[in-house]
């Protein structure tokens, strides 16, 4: 329920952005556009020590090497309107470098000696400075940031940004995904030559550049283009919300089916300790009838409780493979979505007074996809868990049997002792070394899986402790970890020389599973739950 919650304010969200940027869509006659679907740009690319710039998978990718200086490349075609809006996407590659930044350079001076830069950079921060012979002026911020402002509305490193920028005589208004953030007036420059700027030892991708400048007309073909697009994502909405349901069912499925494993776990116990209370009592079976008699009962009673947890592991099979293929079916539909959206997103392109909003509802609904992808994968963890108990619990069943049927051939040998009285105290004697002898391999199997798990469990002296961390993920470097605001930070270099980054620790795993969530959303993607 909380999932159609959201959905629903984001679409009424998306309704109002789009009331509130009507602006944006009045700039509808193309002057330049560029989706670098080959190597025939509008910008002379190079390619030398310093630079590597390319036309790569329908982005431009640009990475400069050089540690000291920025480097600037201009469209070929220059922009005479003084009213005009330029629309772009770009994403900042992350790099260890927490200085490196991108930029557009728009209205600049034929001579090339001065020309406006508004530029981003991973941090969620932009800035707009004149840049004149070399010299930067900060429009924006102030001059011991050197112009950086935070906005809330950027995106952080290896996400696209969508940006509008609207120069209009001399006024620049700029847009970060679709939010207003700032106006700046700036009269020296009102046309002139459209760039890139690039910062040093920095890398980013740009998806495409287009600009436009106002036209009085409208093309009604594209309305209803739009209206067509609109109809087909609120479609797309009614099987995400469809799909929401569902997966709740099946969260409250698995929820049920771990309650009865962790009861017959209970179970299990009760009967391990019955069995050693009856092997303390062995001795006395053969000098009393009615003692026997009980100890047949209590066989009995076990092999019952044999009976009943085999009957409830089947029937918890039978519901995990019911739920597995309920769960290829929503993945199956959430991939088709995933299409959809896509190709909506490619369609968006050549759409012209409707691009924004279209853009902007396509994004809101890949983002619920990737929410409810967090959920999938989140139900996947508890199936894996549940999966995991089902075997313990196979486990426990036989060592039960096991059990039941050494404590078959106690009886029959208390039979044979009641006769030889010397031969039973001798069986009984062998019994209880070759159980302590099992008993002690036992613990010292587990106490080797502990030490091997990590030097850090090595001062762990409790044998049933059960620990969980979320791993972020194994990398060939090392991170810088004074940026990261998660706790309790653990690294682990490996033989190879990799890192792996450990957070959190854990004796609940719904615990362990809420703070998986928190570090997914944070942008570690691979993370997972370790059990030591």
């Amino acid at each position: 329920m909380k999932t159609i919650k959201l959905l629903t304010f984001c679409v009424l969200i998306s309704l109002k952005v789009n009331a509130q940027n009507t602006s944006l869509a009045d700039y509808n006659k193309e002057i330049i556009k560029e989706n670098f679907s080959d190597d025939q740009t509008q910008f002379q690319l190079q390619n030398n020590d310093d630079n590597y710039f390319i036309v790569e998978g329908g982005d431009l990718f640009l990475n400069r090497t050089n540690k000291k200086s920025e480097f600037t490349l201009f469209s070929k075609k220059l922009i005479k309107s003084k009213n005009y809006k330029v629309k772009t996407a770009i994403k900042i590659s992350p790099t260890s470098d927490n200085s490196s930044f991108i930029g557009v350079l728009i209205n600049t001076l034929l001579d090339s000696k001065g020309t406006l830069s508004i530029e981003i950079n991973k941090k969620r921060e932009y800035r707009v400075r004149q840049i004149k012979n070399g010299v930067s002026k900060y429009i924006s911020g102030s001059s011991d940031k050197k112009g950086w402002v935070k906005n809330n509305k950027l995106k952080e490193a290896d996400e696209y940004n969508y940006i509008d920028i609207i120069s209009n005589n001399g006024k620049i208004d700029v847009y970060f995904n679709f939010k207003f953030a700032n106006s700046f007036v700036v009269p020296e420059y009102t046309s002139g030559g459209l760039g890139l700027i690039v910062g040093p030892k920095s890398q980013s991708r740009i998806d495409f550049l287009y600009v436009h400048e106002k036209s009085n007309s409208i093309d009604e073909d594209q309305i209803k283009l739009a209206n067509l697009k609109i109809k087909e994502l609120e479609s797309s909405l009614k099987k995400l919300i469809g799909n929401s349901e569902a997966t709740k069912n099946q969260s409250e499925e698995i929820l049920k089916l771990r309650a009865e494993a962790k009861a017959a776990k209970i179970k299990y116990n009760k009967l391990e300790q019955d069995h050693k209370t009856l092997s303390v009592q062995k001795t006395k079976i053969a000098a009393d009838p009615q003692i026997n008699k009980n100890y047949n009962e209590q066989i009995s009673q076990l092999k019952a409780e044999i009976s009943s947890i085999k009957k409830k592991n089947s029937a918890a099979g039978k519901k995990i493979t019911s739920l597995t293929k309920k769960a290829d079916k929503h993945r199956k539909a959430y991939s088709t979505l995933e299409n959809s959206v896509s190709s909506l997103t490619e369609k968006n392109a050549t759409n012209q007074s409707a691009t924004i909003s279209i853009k902007m509802e396509s994004q809101v609904l890949s983002d619920s996809i990737q929410k409810l992808t967090a959920s999938y994968n989140a139900l996947l963890l508890e199936k894996e868990m549940w999966q995991t108990e089902k075997i313990n619990n196979n486990k426990n069943s036989d060592e039960l049997a096991r059990a039941t049927e050494e404590l078959e051939k106690l009886r029959a040998n208390i039979e044979v002792l009641k006769i030889q009285s010397e031969v039973q105290r001798n069986i009984a004697l062998d019994f209880a070394t070759a159980y302590r002898t099992e008993k002690e391999k036992s613990n010292q199997y587990r106490t080797e899986v502990q030490i091997s798990q990590n030097s850090i469990n090595a001062n762990l002296k409790t044998e049933n402790l059960i620990e969980y961390r979320v791993q972020l993920g194994t990398f060939e470097q090392e991170i810088n970890t004074s940026e990261l605001d998660i706790d309790k930070l653990n690294v682990i270099i490996t033989k190879d020389n990799k890192y792996i980054y450990l957070s959190g620790k854990f004796n609940d795993y719904n615990v362990a599973k809420s703070h998986l969530l928190e570090i997914y959303q944070k942008g570690f993607k691979d993370s997972y739950i370790v059990k030591f």
